[in-house]
């Protein structure tokens, strides 16, 4: 059978034939898929979690919710009604007559296709849509209550899980909130698959202890170095080639522990090699230029959009105070070795690393309140800067400050850091500031 090398190897949402099961991921996810629990899968970026669920999950299967900073519950529970064919009304307490309908508003309502009922408030209304008249019946619901919400789904026989994406995006008190909600869908025989970006286990419980043993937690990472070996030797046989076996030991070095990266350096060294499908004949690839040559592929693709994001988040910052928080953080992040960024910089060391003055600018003193009030609000100002995935996660229980997104840290790596810092500046241009 012939493959293209971009069905091979790369990353793609709709996955690749390189694709292989881990037992302590896939078996753990298969398995969690016959018990009664809600699952949540975390990990950094491009680390296989929406490639997870599409292996293992017909899209029949499943609803995806997409999550956003702005997002509260009922913004959740709205989108998904939506999707399953509801109209969410938003209305006043107020009555009116119009074409000869008369209604009376009593709040939020959902306009579900008509199920019958004599119980439901009812507006017989026809409506001319596409040459057809259809009937709607309206239900008083609120959709801050998990009850209602339910209820909902079960008229419209509802029956699949609830995929809820980006969940770390949502603001923490929406997170709060659906922690608790979860705990009561579950005892409705309703259940989530959350897929969010952190490293550190236990964040839905950190919320709520009473999820203990009403979800499981399964990490798709750390990737091994045999789980990578297996991968690329998986899709040398689908083209008909086979990597050098130094060329397979650089490629993993220089991936950061992302299977993403790996994918696409492995997808640009084919192409480099001139393979765009399955070989004819058995190829052997053993030349380390076209490793150098994807890397530098991947550099370009990289620093235009790290490049964008970094000066963003570097002018996210109220000026007034002459602080520029988020700049100084990227400096800090500069200067840091790169296992020291994937495990995580303290609250605490990084209050110390501000307040050095070969880092921040002379005479500025940032208090603590300054360093809680960046790192709790580093979810919403990446959205708002447009930076996707995050780049950073803070954990609020254990403190640290991680780089969740390889990438970046791949981007670092073949960066002259003392002109990276010169090329982003903490304001916008036409400003007088001293820094």
């Amino acid at each position: 059978m012939t493959y293209k090398t971009r069905e091979v190897f790369g990353v793609n949402r709709d996955g690749v034939h390189s694709y292989i099961q881990r037992r302590n991921v896939d078996d753990r996810f298969i398995d969690a898929l016959q018990d009664n629990k809600h699952i949540i899968i975390y990990g950094a970026s491009k680390q296989g979690k929406t490639a997870l669920v599409q292996k293992h999950l017909n899209p029949e299967d499943y609803f995806p919710v997409n999550s956003t900073p702005q997002m509260k519950t009922a913004d959740i529970y709205a989108s998904l009604l939506r999707g399953i064919g509801a109209s969410i009304m938003s209305s006043s307490q107020e009555s009116s007559e119009f074409g000869g309908s008369v209604r009376t508003k009593l709040g939020l309502k959902a306009m579900l296709p008509f199920l019958g009922g004599a119980d439901a408030e009812l507006s017989s209304e026809l409506s001319a849509k596409n040459g057809q008249n259809h009937s709607y019946q309206y239900i008083e619901t609120n959709l801050e209550v998990v009850q209602d919400v339910a209820d909902l789904l079960r008229q419209f026989g509802f029956n699949k899980w609830i995929v809820l994406e980006n969940y770390h995006y949502l603001p923490e008190d929406t997170q709060k909130a659906l922690a608790y909600d979860i705990r009561a869908f579950h005892d409705m025989g309703f259940n989530f698959i959350i897929l969010g970006v952190w490293k550190e286990r236990n964040r839905l419980l950190q919320f709520n202890r009473d999820l203990l043993d009403r979800l499981i937690e399964i990490p798709v990472e750390p990737w091994h170095y045999d789980e990578f070996s297996k991968v690329i030797a998986l899709g040398s046989q689908l083209l008909n080639i086979s990597f050098d076996g130094q060329l397979v030991d650089d490629i993993i070095q220089s991936s950061f522990g992302n299977i993403g990266i790996v994918q696409e350096l492995c997808k640009h060294v084919c192409i480099n090699a001139g393979i765009q499908n399955t070989s004819e004949f058995s190829l052997i690839i053993n030349c380390v230029e076209y490793l150098h040559q994807a890397q530098q592929t991947k550099l370009e693709d990289y620093s235009s959009s790290h490049m964008r994001s970094l000066e963003c988040f570097a002018r996210s910052s109220d000026r007034s105070d002459g602080l520029f928080m988020p700049y100084y953080l990227i400096a800090i992040m500069c200067s840091c070795d790169y296992q020291h960024l994937i495990n995580g910089i303290s609250k605490t060391e990084l209050l110390a690393q501000y307040n050095n003055d070969k880092m921040h600018a002379p005479g500025k003193t940032v208090r603590p309140g300054d360093v809680t009030y960046l790192l709790n609000n580093l979810s919403n100002t990446q959205y708002k800067a447009e930076i996707t995935p995050p780049l950073f996660d803070y954990d609020s229980v254990g403190r640290r400050l991680r780089v969740i997104d390889s990438t970046l840290l791949f981007f670092l790596n073949f960066q002259d850091k003392e002109a990276l810092l010169n090329d982003i500046t903490p304001y916008k241009l036409g400003e007088e500031v001293l820094v």
